[in-house]
């Protein structure tokens, strides 16, 4: 994540119970970051590195990031035009700061907020191709719900089954949405079926899903081989909180849980899931599949795909071949 779209992040994070105590009553929405330094400079250190610095300003004590030379102060505006005393900063660690109860609650409650967010822009494209509101706010409150570390981990734990792009932190993420790419190519070749556009909806609430629980309910830091099954009865046991039909929900859920084709079975042999059968449930399975080719190569920029390509880079590397 780039540093300009942190601050952007993070406005929309910053609320008055994230504001420091003494300043609550004078914080307000056209002055966001106004009591929020300590916590934001925690923030900036978890992504970022460097060290955290600490000078006088003019309502009192005041942190901020030091990052290689650059000096990176994400709380300045709260100032409204006067300049921190940088030149008296002092370094202070990440326990000096967490030692103190209030500050660590509030660090807590905003790195919720901002992960919240985070989660929201994930998808953002392929989110905004689900046409029906109810399927896309139904699959904006299922990726609310998956764990966390489903947007952190790669699509494969051993890295022998995925291709480069898919492995590495976020790895998984990248995995789906190359699979989202794929579907949408399959939907404009009517070799492989027409459907209604309800029903591609559906089918990409299913494959955005689809691996939400790839490691298990908890993190197992390995693939968990019933992971379409959680995930299925997931969809199932929240369908009151969606906004789809509960026969809806269970076709989403049975596309999910088809979606690892003939590798329906755990580690002892026995058959957990059926393969799929329908068209539907081929096409989930065969958009899963393919992007886990790892032959694949798929250019990525900041986690979205990237659609253009080096043409004269691609044409000179063919050539010495």
């Amino acid at each position: 994540m780039e540093i300009e779209k942190l601050k952007q992040l993070l406005t929309l994070s910053w609320k008055k119970d994230t504001c420091s105590p003494g300043l609550r009553d004078k914080w307000n929405e056209e002055n966001p970051s106004l009591g929020q330094c300590a916590i934001t400079s925690l923030i900036v250190n978890d992504l970022f590195g460097g060290k955290i610095m600490r000078c006088m300003a003019s309502s009192g004590s005041h942190y901020y990031n030091i990052i290689g030379n650059e000096l990176v102060d994400l709380t300045i505006e709260q100032f409204l035009g006067d300049i921190p005393q940088y030149e008296s900063g002092e370094e202070r660690t990440r326990e000096y700061l967490l030692g103190n109860e209030d500050t660590k609650n509030r660090y807590m409650l905003l790195n919720k907020n901002l992960q919240g967010l985070i989660r929201k822009n994930v998808f953002n494209i392929e989110l905004s191709r689900i046409q029906n509101q109810s399927v896309r706010k139904s699959t904006e409150t299922i990726l609310d719900m998956i764990p966390d570390y489903f947007y952190e981990i790669p699509a494969s734990s051993s890295g022998k089954y995925h291709p480069i792009f898919s492995l590495g932190e976020g790895g998984l993420v990248r995995h789906v949405k190359v699979a989202m790419r794929i579907l949408e190519e399959m939907f404009r070749d009517e070799a492989f079926g027409t459907y209604d556009d309800y029903t591609k909806d559906l089918i990409r609430m299913a494959l955005m899903l689809h691996d939400g629980f790839k490691s298990g309910k908890t993190n197992s830091g390995h693939t968990c081989s019933e992971h379409p099954v959680i995930m299925s009865e997931f969809i199932l046991d929240n369908k009151d909180k969606l906004l789809i039909s509960e026969e809806d929900a269970q076709f989403v859920s049975r596309l999910i849980l088809t979606h690892m084709g003939p590798w329906n079975k755990d580690k002892a042999g026995n058959v957990i899931m059926p393969v799929p059968k329908t068209r539907e449930e081929l096409l989930v399975h065969l958009c899963d599949y393919m992007a886990s080719r790892n032959f694949l190569n798929v250019s990525f920029e900041n986690n979205e795909i990237c659609d253009s390509v080096d043409r004269e880079k691609s044409l000179a590397l063919s050539k010495n071949r």
